[in-house]
Order: structure tokens, then sequence, then C-alpha cells
């Protein structure tokens, strides 16, 4: 094996570990074929320095040529490199290893303008292998390319016009930040078109368009303010304030943009209060049909007729005042209607508190089932001309059946509480009253006051009640035996 002068031998440090071999290997390598391997994956390394520098006394590329020229060793070439940073090291580390070192054909440097660099081209010789290497050496004052990746400039420019903060206009103006939020992730056309106006006093560049996005935990409804993420979109990219583009939304470097000027709960809950009539009718058919009292334990649908129109994310709560609340001759209930969210009760003022107990607006519910009504309908239902001929009392006569026996044939209408029924003979006949039937005069009663045919509650009896032909009664009169027979006996007047 060759022995070489030079105490350190060369060797790559940016060879792959399997080929940083050590001066004892090289020393007992005699194969030729491995010393080649050897020498081409040097020569390769060397190819690959990229950010080699020379001394700083080389002002020029053609000074920087004259001394890497016709160089014949490689301590040639590390004199001439910068020995303040790494390039010399780096030069050095790939080519000196202990005790052995490659031997090189004489330099040819030429300049290369574009790059601004000299090339230097040799050939590398360690035991009869060769391989033909260059490497590229620069000025002392040459930068390295910055590896920097620059966005597009069209994008950077406009998002500079993009303003931190907008007033919006009419389009947002009745919207809580919450329902923009929910707007913007539901792709609602119109509140993004509403948006696009806002930021697009500059147009944007041609091919993009905007995407928004809400920012979690930035809405504040009672102050009608909120921020959004703002990207612009091409071709499935999506780019940032930086111009780069990304695969995804969540990844680009949007813009925050605050929005000023939305509604607030405040606002809409005075709003609300305001347009709730201290006299409201009840709109729900089951409510309709129901009296006042009936109601009053159905907060649901108490509930489900005042929740119409409700704000947004807003709830109502619905309570019967506690004394005098409803009036089932008028049809009319009072109620307490206070409007909440989240756990804050609101105030006709729009102010909040954390109890029910002083917030709300009392209001009279009208449109409810009446008395009168019921009243109305049981004289047309229940009294009225009939046969009694199926009934206990058929075998009684009209003068001998009482009024409490009358009585016993009618049910006062369940609904009208506490309501009792009255029923009397009436004396005056007519030519329309037959025989086995009478005539009655039925009468509701609701405490001391009586209702009319119409349902009316009235004082005087005469104006109540509702007269009806009962049919049906015994017909058959007793008879005397005299003594005699076959002598007819007159019937006898029982009164």
């Amino acid at each position: 094996m060759k022995k070489i002068k030079n105490k350190r031998a060369m060797l790559w440090i940016m060879l792959p570990t399997s080929f940083a071999l050590t001066a004892g290997a090289l020393i007992a390598c005699s194969n030729t074929n491995a010393d080649q391997t050897l020498v081409d994956d040097i020569a390769k390394n060397v190819k690959s320095l990229t950010n080699i520098k020379a001394r700083e006394k080389y002002l020029t590329l053609e000074d920087l040529q004259t001394a890497l020229n016709d160089l014949k060793t490689n301590q040639g070439i590390i004199d001439v490199l910068d020995n303040t940073k790494s390039s010399s090291t780096d030069y050095t580390r790939n080519v000196v290893s202990a005790n052995h070192s490659l031997e090189i054909t004489p330099t040819i440097a030429t300049v290369d303008n574009i790059k601004e660099v000299v090339r230097v081209s040799y050939t590398l010789d360690y035991n009869g292998a060769k391989a033909e290497t260059e490497l590229m050496v620069h000025l002392f004052t040459w930068q390295p390319p910055s590896t920097e990746v620059k966005g597009d400039e069209q994008v950077i420019n406009w998002f500079k016009t993009v303003k931190q903060s907008y007033e919006v206009a009419d389009g947002l103006k009745t919207l809580l930040p919450a329902q923009v939020s929910e707007k913007v992730s539901l792709n609602d056309a119109v509140t993004l078109g509403a948006l696009d106006t806002l930021v697009k006093t500059t147009p944007i560049p041609e091919g993009f368009t905007t995407k928004w996005a809400q920012i979690a935990g930035k809405e504040n409804d009672n102050d009608g303010t909120t921020e959004l993420k703002l990207v612009l979109t091409k071709e499935n990219k999506f780019y940032g304030a930086n111009g780069l583009a990304i695969d995804s939304a969540n990844d680009a470097v949007g813009v925050d943009v605050k929005l000023t000027g939305l509604e607030t709960n405040k606002n809409l809950a005075t709003t609300w209060y305001t347009n709730l009539k201290s006299e409201t009718e009840v709109t729900l058919d089951t409510l309709k049909i129901l009296l006042p009292s009936e109601s009053v334990g159905d907060s649901v649908l108490l509930i489900q007729d005042l929740s119409t129109n409700l704000p947004y994310k807003f709830t109502v709560s619905v309570t019967p005042l506690a004394e005098n609340a409803f009036d089932n001759v008028a049809g009319t209930l009072k109620v307490k209607v206070s409007l909440k969210k989240l756990d804050q009760f609101y105030l006709p003022d729009g102010t909040t508190v954390e109890t029910v107990d002083t917030a709300g607006k009392e209001v009279t519910l009208k449109g409810f089932s009446t008395q009168v009504t019921l009243a109305k309908q049981w004289y047309t239902n229940s009294v009225k001309d009939e046969s009694i001929a199926s009934k206990s009392i058929a075998s009684s006569t009209t003068d001998n059946v009482t009024d409490e026996m009358l009585t016993a044939l009618y049910n006062p209408p369940s609904r009208i509480k506490t309501s009792t029924v009255k029923v009397t003979k009436v004396t005056e006949t007519d030519s329309t009253t037959t025989q086995g039937s009478l005539k009655v005069k039925v009468t509701l009663l609701l405490g001391e006051q009586l209702f009319n045919e119409e349902g009316e509650l009235v004082t005087e009896e005469q104006n109540a009640g509702k007269t009806v032909t009962l049919s049906g009664f015994s017909t058959q009169v007793p008879t005397v035996n005299s003594g005699t027979p076959g002598t007819n006996e007159t019937p006898s007047d029982e009164s």
C-alpha cells in the first residue's frame, strides 16, 4: 500500500456512516473495488458542498479564480477557504482523516458569473482509484439564497387593505354575534355577501374568493361584537396574510376581522317586551277551548303560545298571578311573562336579574273559552224537549212527579265548577201540552247567580233558565169499585 506523506488522511463527513471508515480500515483495505467506491463517494460529496466561501481577502471572482487555479494539494485548496466560518472546516473534515490523504491533480478554476461562484475541477486519486470532482467556492461576501418561500404578492397586498375592525351595515345589524357565527358556519349566502361587502372596498385578486370562519369564544351578544377569521381561496388552496398557499383553511394564517354594531341581547329584549301587548289574544286552538282556570296548570301550552317570535336563543317563562289570575266569565288569564337567556332573566328595560321573581311583564291573556259559552252549549245540548219513557220516573204521572225527581234528570256541566241545576214545574199549560207531558223550567245556577239560555249570568230568576216539555209520563187514572158491576167511573183530578 502506498505511503502518504501528509499525516491527515482525507475523509468526508457528509458520507453516510457506513462509509466513515477509520484509518485502520483504509490501511487494511487492499481491495481495488473498495478503494474506487470510496473515491467515488468522496467525489460525489465534494460536489454537494454548496455553501463554501473563500477568505475575505479575495474581493472578486477573478481574484478567487487565480488563487484556486493550478493547485496540486488539498492543503492548497484549504488555504484559500474562509477559516472564520465553517467553509475550511467543512472541506477539511471531508478530505482529512488520521494519517492518510487523497492526492489530487492540478486544479482548473473557472468563473460562473450566473451563480456567482468559482468552479474548481480536479481528480481525486487514492491507491490508483480515481474520480473527477468539482468544488464550488463563493466570495466571502456571498450570502446563501433565502430558503423562505415567498407568498403571492397580490394576496399579501390585498390583505394589507383589510381593516382590523368594521362597523356592520344594515344587512347584519339585526343579527346577534352568535347568529353571524352560525350563519357563517352554514355558508349562508346573504350573510357572507354582507361580510364581503365590508372588506371588498379594494377588489380581491382575480380568481380568488373569500372564506370566512368563526373564532370560538369571540362572540359577545351583550355588546354586539364578534371576530371572524378571513382567508382567500383559489383552486382548493387557502391563502392568508402571508400569501402562502395552504391545503387547509384552518392552517392558513388569515386575518382576524372584528365586527361592531351588531344586535344586542338588551335591545332584542326591550323590543320584544314592547311588542308584547298588555292584552294579548291566545293563538293555540288547544288553549282557546279551555277555560282560563283550566289553563292555569298547563304552563307548557302557555309557554308554547307565547314563544312565537322569540329573540334568538331566548326562552320564555309564564307564571299566572297569585291573586285573581283567571276570570272564567270574561275568558281572561293574568300572567307574568319573563324572557330568559342562559341563566339570566330580563326586565322590560333590557336589564337582567338572576331570579324570575323580579323579572318580566304582566299580561292579560284573552280568547279562552268562557262560562257563557259552556252554559249556552249546555242549554242547547242537554236541555230540550224529550221523552222520559225510558227513565225510572216514567211510572210517575205529571201530577205526582216532584221537582227533586225532575232535577235528578240533569247534570250540570262539569267544566263549570260548583254549578248546580234547578228544575221546576210550569203550571201553565197550553194546547201543545199533551196527556202524559209536562212543561218544566230548567235553570243552571252558579252560587246565587243564574244562567239564562244564552249563557249569561243574571240575578232574577224570571230571566234565567229554559222551558222545555217532557213527555212519556204515566197516564193511568186510578178507579173506585162502586159495588155495581159494569158501572163506569170518572177520573179524579189530583193536584
